[in-house]
């Protein structure tokens, strides 16, 4: 038997003779307060430096007190040599065996982000053994309780930077499986990751680099190609800035914009909802809303016009050559980064990646904005894009492994490279790995109308997409419709997880389906039912 096969509250139990040997699975859930609290504790104690791969050490360990509906449960805090630093909750009693790992939005760099805890705790409800990590560096929780977005941790870096781009995500799993493990003498039945943005990109890191890791990953708008996704950012910023760095568009401007674009397309899916069903198949020009002679206010000026004709295209070269895939769609104007890149603190991360984590060597704190050449620069960006990259469509060692891949993406986020760069990667899966129906053996997408960035949005962006994954990894149910919701008022990052304990906070619900069917309204039944819906083939 391994060192860290029984664990610390089996040991005393049964030195005690409080429980037999042949009662170690029972243990947790009948045994007093005050012998958990010794069993927790305990893992202080217990030497994990010798985990291969992932030398761990544990620097806290304390039973926390059931509160509300969370169980009690066992908070570890420690790192994975040389810095890679986590907080694990393992709940006290009635452990489903599994394990969740939770992925760091924006730059990462912190344990303490609450919308984490958030879904950590809706974990623990469930049974889980959850983990997060601050992906190898230290900053804090910031605006919209992503990190600060601050990059300066990477300046001349490169250990952190690798910790970033991928290595965190399989050296902390390793470190969950031990000390789960050893609290709870068994072996984990099943491990599942979930991320959104930068956490969608390690979701698929995961299953392009380390296929036997997890059984279930659900990567939500992964931020695949994060090189290209904040050349995009760049090129945006510069086209809706003026010669003094002033924005262009205000507020007002982008919500006439983006009222205009769900006037032109809303009713494609055959009912108005102030959705966008299928965006690809919307015709919105922005001129429609120009100046006319002698016209001020409540139009777009010539100057803005091309501004958004830019964005809406994406990043091109002087000679109109693409260099990067992906753009914000109709109904996006008012998101997280895109038309809402000049909000300071998406301009700050922006400019901090190019300063910090785009080149080899770094540029460094002189470089701004205006430095950028869209002809060449982009060019320069290889070294560092080939670590944070997770555009390998190659995923037959994950397939082969018998992992299941839930893709979800929504069509109004503007925090990734953008929905089309999610489809365009699923479609290239789809030709390597040998057709669409081989493809939806292990791995699908769901397109989401409405859904912004990580959840929220006009949209029905709620669902219980942990839930359909581990039927699909555990019961073999492949998931060919979800139930969501739109959710008002979301009082936890978790409520974009599950389905809502108060009904009445259901304002309506829809169907969605996997890529490439969307829903459509049979023209008949309650519109706020998912069943009055029904899958129709895309039309582009």
């Amino acid at each position: 038997m391994n060192k860290f096969a029984l664990p610390a509250l089996t040991l005393l139990c049964l030195s005690l003779g409080v429980v037999s040997p042949n009662a170690v699975s029972q243990t947790l859930p009948q045994t007093s307060p005050q012998l958990l609290q010794i069993a927790c504790e305990t893992l202080k104690t217990t030497d994990f430096a010798g985990l291969p791969e992932a030398p761990t050490r544990v620097m806290e360990a304390t039973l926390l007190d059931a509160a509300g509906d969370v169980p009690a449960a066992c908070l570890v805090r420690g790192y994975v040599a040389p810095q890679v630093g986590f907080e694990m909750k393992l709940p006290a009693a009635n452990w489903n065996g599994k394990l969740l790992e939770i992925g760091s939005g924006g730059f990462a760099g912190s344990t303490q982000v609450p919308e984490d805890r958030q879904i950590c705790d809706d974990a623990v409800r469930r049974g889980y053994a959850c983990i997060r990590s601050d992906q190898g560096h230290t900053t804090g929780p910031g605006e919209h309780g992503l990190s600060t977005l601050d990059a300066l941790w990477a300046y001349d870096n490169l250990q952190a930077e690798l910790d970033y781009a991928y290595r965190s995500l399989h050296v902390v799993l390793l470190a969950e499986r031990a000390i789960a493990q050893r609290y709870y003498a068994a072996a984990p039945t099943h491990s599942y990751f979930l991320g959104c943005s930068n956490g969608g990109r390690q979701a698929l890191i995961a299953a392009e680099r380390f296929p036997w890791d997890f059984d279930g990953i659900l990567a939500m708008e992964p931020a695949l190609d994060l090189s290209g996704a904040f050349t995009s950012f760049l090129y945006d910023l510069r086209a809706l800035t003026d010669a003094d760095g002033k924005a262009l568009f205000t507020p007002a401007d982008l919500e006439s914009m983006h009222n205009a674009a769900i006037a032109a397309c809303d009713a494609d899916d055959g009912l108005r909802d102030g959705i966008i069903g299928n965006p690809p198949a919307c015709r919105f020009d922005p001129a429609q809303l120009a100046c006319g002679a002698g016209q001020q206010g409540g139009c777009l000026t010539p100057v803005q016009v091309e501004a958004a004709h830019k964005v809406y295209a994406g990043p091109m070269t002087a000679q109109g050559r693409q260099i990067a895939r992906g753009h914000p769609m109709p109904g996006a104007e008012q998101g997280v980064f895109g038309f809402a890149v000049t909000r300071p603190v998406a301009a700050r991360a922006v400019v901090d990646f190019f300063r910090y984590l785009a080149f080899l060597p770094d540029a460094g704190p002189g470089w701004k904005a205006a430095d950028f050449d869209f002809d060449a620069d982009y060019q320069r960006e290889g070294v560092m894009a080939a670590l944070y990259s997770a555009t390998n469509p190659d995923l037959r060692p994950f397939q082969e492994a018998g992992g299941k891949l839930l893709l979800v993406q929504g069509w109004s986020d503007s925090g990734t490279p953008f929905p089309l760069r999610t489809i365009d990667y699923y479609e290239t899966v789809e030709r390597v790995m040998g057709g669409a129906e081989q493809t939806r053996r292990f791995a699908r997408l769901f397109m989401v109308p409405g859904r912004d960035h990580c959840g929220g949005g006009a949209g029905a962006s709620t669902a219980d997409y942990l839930g359909s994954l581990e039927a699909w990894v555990e019961q073999g149910r492949a998931p060919d419709l979800i139930k969501a919701s739109h959710v008002e008022p979301i009082t936890s990052a978790a409520d974009f997880m599950r389905e809502p304990a108060d009904p009445a906070r259901v304002k309506f619900t829809r169907p969605l389906y996997p890529y490439p069917l969307w829903a459509k309204y049979k023209g008949g039944g309650d519109p706020q039912d998912y069943r009055s819906f029904e899958p129709s083939a895309p039309r582009k």
